[in-house]
């Protein structure tokens, strides 16, 4: 070997502020890692893929390719200090990557800075007695809106309108919307117009973008203005609030879960979502989603752990912090996704229809199903905050990150600006803001579903491919052994680099 290769690349290191704890690095990845897809996407995913079948491959590449990028990413921050971009300082050549991955991250933030919002609204209607989308006869509903109430537990009692009693066969669709007909007139529940007509006020396509929705610019300024200040302070205090962000969604999942396991319908619920259906595994597309999922609710190829793993104490051990967080996510998420399956449930029990029946997508999961679910429980108003709290507070934990990502490219640009942390903030937060309006309109929704289903995975899978190559063949193994010697005292292990050489970036280029 020569001296060359055994020439270990060095980047000029400035005075990085540092996690006040060991501790906090790791809690920060982890509150990315259980962020809001646990209930917005992974519940989805799992109804429409066969319930515990999904669970298969998700695990799969959890292993075969998260934890190889995941690791590689906090090798890098950690040992050069460096945002996502700088850090690609030692093979200047691949900046691209990094500006890519923090590009990524920054339309990541703006649109869940928009679920934020939405979670928002929903949590200040959570203190009305009746709860808005639990009735009709609002100025929002239309003649086919369905009132619902429990009559025993064989079907339900709806009222169209809030005038008519009739006995109504309600179907949920894939399409989201929890509808159907009543003696061949087309019904719509009142859950549906309460997100369709009155939250979103939405329009008839992409090309109608209508007017801005004033309340939810108001809930969109107070989300920005919130984590602004959360992130003002700086890694030491941000650090703090993650404990938060992290620990109350927990605690909130296991409520639900303890007091859904006791309504009836909840077994049927959990063994959907634990009984695979082998048949399923056959799908190509259950595959790609799985990946997908496997990358984004780890935040890899997004800037995110090597940011975070930046302001690590140099000496941590990144193969442990590496292994901890692919343990724990997964885990996290299979929790959390029991908790809602408790609550779906019963929700299909009551209203008589099949766990299949509950294919919507996430959004409509999150702001049609779940709403609907928490008017068959007792005390629907305490539900409903608890819910929606718990949704806010995952995505402050995906959103403050994804901004960081931003603050933290700017600032290894421009150095000065690091002593003027409101400045920098600024900067990152008025752009993303106006860049975040066209959300808010009525035509809102068609837009961050389009930017949502391009931009998650699809580039992600590409940034990781090219992450192993470049790291394993270009930069090479050895280099980064040296790496992991000096920070924490060994190699990477064996099995790791196999994974990294070869059969991660295999995989991805065969997912893509």
């Amino acid at each position: 070997m020569s001296n060359r290769d055994q020439e270990k690349v060095t980047v000029v290191k400035d005075k990085r502020e540092t996690w006040g704890h060991r501790v906090d690095g790791i809690v920060a990845l982890l509150g990315y890692s259980v962020g809001e897809g646990t209930l917005l996407k992974f519940p989805y995913l799992c109804a429409r893929n066969g319930g515990g079948a999904f669970l298969i491959p998700y695990l799969v590449f959890v292993g075969l390719c998260s934890l190889p990028l995941y690791f590689l990413e906090v090798v890098i921050g950690q040992y050069y200090q460096r945002g996502p971009v700088e850090v690609w300082k030692f093979c200047p050549a691949m900046k691209g990557l990094g500006f890519g991955s923090a590009l990524v991250s920054w339309v990541y933030a703006m649109y869940t800075s928009m679920y934020f919002s939405w979670y928002l609204y929903y949590f200040f209607n959570s203190f009305f007695n009746p709860l808005p989308w639990s009735t009709c006869g609002n100025p929002w509903n239309t003649p086919s809106c369905v009132e619902s109430t429990l009559y025993g537990h064989q079907g339900m009692n709806t009222t169209v309108n809030g005038m008519v009693p009739l006995r109504a066969a309600i179907n949920t669709t894939q399409s989201g919307h929890l509808n159907g007909s009543t003696d061949g007139v087309s019904v719509a529940s009142a859950t549906e117009e309460f997100w369709r007509f009155n939250a979103l006020e939405i329009s008839n396509g992409l090309d109608h973008a209508g007017s801005i929705r004033w309340p939810l610019f108001g809930c969109l300024a107070l989300t920005y203005v919130a984590m602004y200040f959360m992130l003002l302070r700086g890694i030491r205090v941000t650090g703090k609030i993650v404990y938060v962000t992290f620990m109350l969604p927990l605690i909130l999942c296991t409520v639900i879960l303890i007091r859904g396991s006791l309504l009836p319908g909840a077994l049927d619920g959990l063994l959907y979502m634990i009984k695979p259906d082998f048949g399923k595994l056959k799908s190509p597309t259950m595959w790609i989603e799985a990946c997908g999922y496997a990358l984004h609710s780890m935040g890899t190829s997004k800037g995110i752990a090597n940011t975070v793993s930046s302001h690590n104490q140099p000496n941590s051990n990144c193969y442990r912090l590496a292994l901890i967080a692919c343990i724990v996510d997964p885990l996290i998420t299979i929790f959390c996704g029991l908790s809602i399956f408790t609550v779906l449930g019963h929700m299909a029990y009551v209203t008589g229809v099949d766990m299949d029946d509950f294919q919507s997508s996430g959004l409509n999961l999150a702001f049609s199903v779940l709403p609907e679910a928490v008017t068959y429980l007792p005390l629907p108003q305490l539900w409903s905050v608890l819910v929606f709290v718990m949704m806010m507070t995952l995505g402050l934990d995906t959103t403050m990150p994804s901004l960081e990502i931003l603050s933290e490219t700017l600032s290894d640009q421009f150095p000065k600006l690091t002593r003027h942390r409101w400045l920098l903030l600024l900067l990152v937060f008025i752009p993303s803001f106006l860049l975040t309006l066209p959300y808010t309109t009525q035509g809102g929704i068609y837009l961050l579903t389009l930017v949502d289903w391009y931009s998650a995975v699809p580039p992600v899978m590409l940034f990781g491919v090219v992450e192993c190559l470049v790291l394993a063949w270009v930069v090479g193994v050895i280099r980064l052994d040296m790496c992991t010697v000096e920070m924490y005292g060994k190699t990477i292990p064996r099995w790791l680099t196999f994974l990294i050489k070869y059969i991660t970036p295999g995989l991805l280029m065969v997912e893509e």
